[in-house]
């Protein structure tokens, strides 16, 4: 995985997809939600301490991965968030939401319990999907 080092609770908890101009993309392992994470490459903790021309590619990379999300996992919403009150990397996360997921209409930080997880299928899949959008 190109950039900074990946904290261990981030790398851990997710599949590596692609490399973004801003940073990396990874999946969530728990397949209940469609869920996925841009790293940027920074040492920056919060997103209003980064660089402007950074920050902009960062905020085109979010809506690209938003608009695919809501797309192809037929979501009505997408929650995006930059948190890190665990995991301090600046991190932001994108995830669909739907009306017929198990935790809706709350938020799924500290409640999504284990559940089912991707097959290396469909990893790959939705990895060749996310190396479209960066392409585009």
């Amino acid at each position: 995985m190109p950039g900074v080092e990946l904290d261990p609770r981030l790398a851990a908890d997710s599949h590596f997809l692609a490399a973004f101009k801003s940073g990396s993309v990874l999946l969530h392992h728990n397949a209940t939600l469609p869920w996925f994470i841009l790293v940027p490459d920074t040492g920056a903790r919060r997103l209003h301490e980064v660089s402007s021309p950074l920050r902009e590619l960062i905020s085109a990379e979010v809506d690209a991965l938003t608009a695919y999300v809501m797309r192809a996992f037929d979501c009505e919403h997408v929650n995006v968030a930059s948190i890190g009150n665990i995991v301090e990397q600046l991190h932001i996360h994108v995830i669909g939401r739907r009306r017929d997921d198990p935790l809706w209409p709350g938020v799924v930080w500290g409640r999504l319990d284990a559940g089912p997880e991707y097959s290396e299928a469909e990893v790959s899949a939705i990895a060749s999907a996310i190396e479209e959008l960066r392409e585009a």
